[in-house]
């Protein structure tokens, strides 16, 4: 008989039988992390913000498009079925648009951005940039998943990037910046893109410094990370950089590549796109979509240099 078994059977002798377990003492410092007693039940649920968020996105997923409103819309583009504008598709010769698509292979949701009446002719040398694209995983850019080409649903020879989609993010132009009446947006569906329709520059509030530079750092995480596997963005512009929650992504990346292949060195293009970063901080920084031009620069610099600190003024300078 074991020792243990012993020493049991000598104490139930001067025992009832019943057995009563001290746990331990609680720590001191846990009390302070616990919750008030008149507290709402958002220390046990999620807050209703959040909630209406999620249910938000959730309906851009469902969103269907009236096919009768939109006749020149097809039903499906190879896989990619309920297409959805994010645009208004109404505007006479627009030469990109873009939609919201399901995909029958994998269940989930894709953007799209047409190319209109672009025919490739050598698939293999003018897509060859895309395949880099598809490669390039980075937490601030929207990857590239697919290129369609020469895609008939159209009625033309349309050339499509599929990429990742993301319901009701917003362009850093519509977040900041005055919506015009040539804006198209439905809470519903996702993105609020800017048409090309020429219109006088808009005008907004100054982003905060904090903000500023939240912006600065994710945006050059992104365009390291693209430049270190030698490419370019070529699409750091206020209606290309979508804003997702706290996130800010690169989006329509490796259109330009294809559409406009040109025999600039990759050094050129690279440093292109560290001047449009700071054409794009100084119009955030000033309140003005196009503060950077010549005529408006030396206004919008003086703004600058009355309203922020040293470091972000050395940066924009």
């Amino acid at each position: 008989m074991g020792r243990y078994t012993r020493r049991l059977r000598k104490c139930c002798k001067n025992t009832s039988g019943c057995f009563v377990y001290n746990t331990p003492l609680p720590i001191a410092h846990v009390a302070r992390f616990r919750g008030k007693a008149n507290a709402n039940q958002q220390t046990q649920f999620i807050s209703p913000e959040l909630r209406i968020e999620l249910l938000q996105r959730q309906l851009a997923f469902e969103t269907k498009v009236d096919p009768t409103a939109y006749t020149d819309i097809p039903s499906a583009v190879e896989h990619y079925s309920n297409l959805v504008p994010l645009e208004n598709v109404a505007i006479q010769n627009q030469p990109q648009t873009t939609f919201k698509a399901f995909s029958c292979r994998d269940g989930g949701f894709y953007c799209l951005r047409r190319i209109h009446g672009y025919a490739v002719t050598h698939p293999g040398k003018q897509t060859f940039p895309a395949e880099q694209w598809k490669k390039l995983a980075h937490v601030n850019i929207v990857p590239l998943r697919e290129l369609l080409i020469n895609c008939r649903a159209f009625g033309d020879s349309s050339l499509v990037f599929v990429y990742d989609y993301y319901p009701l993010a917003v362009t850093l132009m519509s977040k900041h910046f005055e919506p015009k009446s040539a804006t198209f947006y439905d809470a519903a569906n996702g993105f609020r893109l800017s048409s090309t329709v020429h219109m006088p520059p808009p005008l907004g509030t100054a982003a905060s410094e904090n903000m500023l530079w939240s912006y600065l750092i994710q945006i050059t995480a992104a365009l390291r990370a693209i430049h270190t596997n030698g490419l370019a963005c070529r699409a750091v512009d206020l209606n290309k950089i979508i804003v997702y929650g706290n996130k800010i992504m690169l989006s329509f990346c490796g259109i330009q590549d294809i559409v406009n292949q040109d025999q600039q060195a990759i050094q050129t293009l690279q440093f292109e796109d560290l001047n449009q970063l700071g054409n794009l901080m100084v119009a955030l920084a000033s309140g003005r979509s196009h503060g950077y031009r010549k005529d408006l620069l030396q206004g919008t610099m003086k703004t600058i240099m009355e309203t922020y600190s040293i470091d972000f003024k050395a940066v924009v300078t």
